[in-house]
């Protein structure tokens, strides 16, 4: 898991600990070893 490693390099720069807010869990894909993921800063349809 990549959390501890993030954590530590955010308390080195900012001095303070990540907070795991949000969890992406993708169980397949259309092409094997590849992942697309689109971010957007805004809500989108409700």
């Amino acid at each position: 898991m990549v959390f501890p490693y993030e954590d530590a390099q955010v308390v080195a720069r900012l001095g303070v600990h990540t907070i795991l807010e949000k969890v992406l869990i993708i169980y397949g894909e259309w092409t094997a070893g590849r992942t697309t993921v689109v971010l957007v800063r805004e809500p989108v349809g409700i």
